[in-house]
């Protein structure tokens, strides 16, 4: 017997896994990679009625708590919750760099949303090829739970400029806004293809990553945000009906081009001067590096674009490389209209692939 507020899985390989079956089902898949490593990943369904379905993930890297923190508590509301459709919930994808606190996972030192490309070799690649080749293919949507890890950001929820289709930029956005962060933010990133962003647009379908927290601490604010954000998806897709209120519009911001990105040039110690959210203008201060050995003056970090700072690093000592800001543009503010919101990123975007 189960004692209360507690989830008893049952194992299963992944090709023992049926996402059709009613009712719910809370399964520690067996992943195997080639090498010989073996996880047991947590994956609960929920089966009920005709309806849409959606597949969230979180803790894909393991020092980001807000994702995990509202699945966990997710998954033992469960039962109770008037869900109609299918919801597949993974909250803890990368179990052993959780575990650690880290990044990457300690077991193969791979970073899991690096590794989604073909071939299972190591753990990481392996939840990898499960999350893609049996759960996404049950699931209509995909919401990925991250955090900022340890730098700062502004609460948001990202989407790719390269969409496949019209329909599917605009599903996408559709579910970004209604999370209800405090921005939305379209952003080109180098390494898409081998990220679970690329995979779920590959296949077409609606998919948005929520970045909620910063500085690997988690509050009762964030998690308070992130478990907001979830109610208001599962209302705006239809799985469940007035479960959330209503958020405030977000701000519109975009990152495509040159610049974007603020690095350090040396290594030191880096201490921001300004914080997530601020306008600022090329040239502008956005940390001061010191040379801890006392031999060099003080080095001043710049903005290379006019903009809002969207995320910035947490300070402290760096090496040289190191990753200090991104400033994103701003779109004027919108009124609540998913039409007008489409048509003022699509005029940055490329041609869809239709």
């Amino acid at each position: 017997m189960t004692a209360p507020g507690t989830i008893a899985r049952h194992r299963v390989a992944p090709s023992e896994l049926d996402c059709t079956l009613p009712g719910i089902q809370h399964i520690g898949v067996r992943i195997e990679a080639a090498d010989g490593e073996i996880e047991h990943l947590p994956v609960s369904i929920l089966n009920r009625e005709d309806g849409p379905s959606l597949l969230i993930t979180a803790g894909i890297h393991g020092d980001e708590f807000e994702g995990p923190a509202a699945l966990l508590d997710l998954v033992r509301r469960l039962e109770a919750l008037p869900i109609r459709g299918r919801l597949i919930l993974v909250p803890t994808a990368n179990p052993a760099a959780l575990a650690a606190s880290a990044r990457r996972s300690p077991v193969d030192g791979r970073d899991l949303n690096r590794s989604f490309r073909a071939g299972a070799s190591s753990i990481s690649e392996a939840i990898a090829d499960f999350l893609v080749a049996h759960l996404l293919p049950a699931a209509e949507a995909v919401l990925d739970l991250h955090a900022a890890g340890r730098a700062l950001i502004m609460p948001s929820v990202m989407l790719d400029p390269r969409p496949t289709d019209r329909q599917g930029f605009r599903r996408s956005l559709g579910m970004a806004r209604a999370f209800g962060a405090d921005a939305v933010l379209v952003i080109e990133q180098e390494e898409t293809g081998a990220m679970l962003d690329g995979a779920v647009m590959a296949s077409g379908k609606a998919f948005v990553c929520a970045e909620i927290g910063s500085a690997a601490v988690l509050t009762p604010k964030s998690a308070a945000l992130a478990e907001a954000g979830v109610a208001r998806v599962l209302d705006h897709l239809g799985l469940t009906a007035g479960q959330s209120d209503r958020a405030m519009s977000p701000r519109a911001l975009l990152a495509i081009g040159e610049d974007l990105t603020v690095r350090t040039t040396a290594s030191g110690f880096l201490r921001p001067l300004v914080e997530i959210g601020a306008k600022v203008r090329a040239g502008d201060a956005l940390a001061r590096l010191i040379d801890l050995a006392g031999a060099a003056p003080d080095a001043f970090i710049r903005a290379a674009r006019t903009g809002v700072v969207y995320n910035i690093a947490g300070g402290g000592p760096v090496e040289a490389g190191a990753f200090v800001a991104t400033i994103a543009e701003e779109l004027p503010p919108l009124p609540n209209d998913d039409a007008i919101w489409a048509a003022s990123f699509e005029r940055h975007l490329p041609p869809y692939q239709e």
